[in-house]
């Protein structure tokens, strides 16, 4: 009986793995990045340098195609510029063509989402799209994302918005994602706003997290846990008013944020890129 039971308790396990998803892939389709973040290993010339390696769609399918009836999600960036790799739209379509239940998404950095790959990415059905942006002044983003331009990456997702409106789609959904430093914590509340404005539903944050190749220093929160204390709670008081999801690192414990004066900041920039490209935005 024991036998009979343990290998009907396997059948079943099979069956199930047979028919179920649960694989969570990611990969990046290329070891390359386009900009030089201050809080990223590619602000070091040792990751910079490297002998540029890709992924070609031929491999991807030889890679994925074994488990693709197995995998459940499908992120196509890990710590790379996904958009670099000249497989990217070919990986899409492949896994859109083969593997049509696959959920997927990528992370980029904005500056090369223009409107192909928007088209390519709705056409095969990407289900979120992350897109980095560490402040809602010009001066601000552009110290801290070295090589980009704000206008460039705000006008890029402006266009994304308005191509998803005229096709009448709601995915890929947005999401927002920003590193919080001492240099650009202020704008955290302006960057929800920016967010929703551009009908995201998302906005993720995430510390700036010191290696042995990234040094941070006294921009880490860690050294101010009072002010970002007082931010968090700014922040997700505002995630609820605005009806839009923020993922938040946890208050430090016992720093009292009271005597935190919120500093508010304007949106004048990205009032006129909007009203430039004829955008009203999502309330």
């Amino acid at each position: 009986r024991k036998v009979q039971s343990s290998f009907g308790l396997e059948q079943r396990v099979r069956s199930w793995i047979d028919h179920t998803p649960f694989l969570h892939l990611r990969i990046d389709l290329i070891n390359k990045c386009n900009l030089r973040c201050v809080m990223c290993h590619y602000n070091n010339p040792a990751y910079h340098k490297r002998p540029r390696k890709v992924v070609s769609v031929e491999e991807f399918s030889r890679l994925f195609d074994p488990i693709g009836r197995y995998v459940k999600t499908a992120m196509l960036s890990c710590a790379d510029e996904p958009l670099l790799a000249p497989s990217f739209e070919d990986v899409l379509r492949h896994i859109s063509e083969r593997f049509p239940n696959v959920e997927m998404s990528f992370c980029t950095n904005g500056t090369l989402f223009d409107i192909n790959h928007q088209k390519t990415v709705i056409e095969s059905g990407v289900s979120r799209v992350m897109v980095s942006i560490d402040g809602v002044r010009p001066e601000t983003f552009e110290t801290i994302r070295r090589g980009a331009k704000f206008e460039r990456v705000l006008t890029n997702m402006i266009n994304f918005s308005k191509l998803k409106r005229f096709l009448g789609v709601d995915w890929p959904k947005l999401q927002i994602n920003m590193v919080l430093m001492k240099s650009n914590i202020h704008e955290a509340p302006a960057v929800v706003r920016m967010a929703k404005g551009l009908g995201a539903v998302c906005v993720e944050f995430h510390h700036a997290v010191p290696t042995w190749d990234v040094h941070v220093g006294r921009d880490q929160l860690r050294h101010h846990r009072a002010l970002f204390n007082a931010y968090r709670q700014e922040v997700v008081e505002l995630g609820e008013k605005l009806n839009i999801e923020i993922v938040i690192p946890d208050a430090f414990p016992g720093d009292d944020a009271s005597d935190i004066q919120i500093k508010k900041v304007t949106q004048e920039h990205v009032e006129r890129l909007w009203q430039s490209h004829s955008f009203e935005p999502i309330k």
